[in-house]
């Protein structure tokens, strides 16, 4: 599914993603451990994916499915399923985004960017380019809502400190 839709090939993309996301519902009806995981993923890139079509209604819903998914998973193991919630917070916030909810994206990229925090202060090597891209979500939604000057600058000022690569440095100075 992921290659054709790096091919621009969305009917073939989108009929894949579908025929994964049933065989891993039922999977994950028979083992919610073992095969929760792969449907969480497969619902965040399906949401990516419909978001990226402007489908934003059938993005958000896979994109809530997969937040649901990740939440009961972290009650078990944190540290392994965080990366996962976070990536889904941050897409949810960028779908939002396109629909103009700046409030509730607001709120997507803030969760995220807690997580990324502390993430950061077990493994400081990792994650500051995602912390610094929902940051920087996080201060779009805010300048979107004609919040002051003084409520993003210090995000994009934190986002710029935490990127680890060039081109997330570049997003960030754009």
């Amino acid at each position: 599914a992921i290659l054709y839709g790096d091919t621009q090939r969305p009917a073939e993309a989108e009929t894949n993603y579908k025929a994964a996301l049933r065989m891993r519902k039922e999977l994950a009806s028979r083992d919610a451990m073992t095969y929760g995981p792969a449907l969480a993923d497969t619902l965040r890139r399906l949401g990516s994916f419909y978001d990226s079509r402007q489908r934003w209604d059938e993005g958000k819903t896979n994109l809530k499915d997969a937040l649901e998914i990740y939440h009961r998973l972290v009650l078990v193991n944190a540290t392994y399923f965080e990366p996962g919630l976070t990536r889904t917070l941050d897409n949810l916030g960028l779908l939002i985004t396109h629909t103009k909810e700046w409030v509730e994206a607001e709120d997507n990229y803030k969760s995220a960017s807690d997580i990324y925090r502390r993430l950061r202060t077990v493994d400081p090597l990792s994650y500051g380019d995602d912390l610094a891209l929902s940051l920087l979500g996080m201060a779009e939604s805010r300048r979107s809502q004609g919040k002051s000057v003084s409520a993003y600058c210090p995000l994009l000022v934190e986002a710029k400190k935490a990127a680890q690569t060039d081109s997330v440095r570049h997003s960030i100075s754009s």
